[in-house]
């Protein structure tokens, strides 16, 4: 689970529109 989490993280930190990467 967290290495899932981890990937998804790393998405979401590049996305503008996610939470993570605000």
């Amino acid at each position: 689970m967290e290495g899932t989490a981890g990937t998804i993280t790393s998405n979401e930190w590049s996305s503008p529109t996610s939470p993570e990467g605000s």
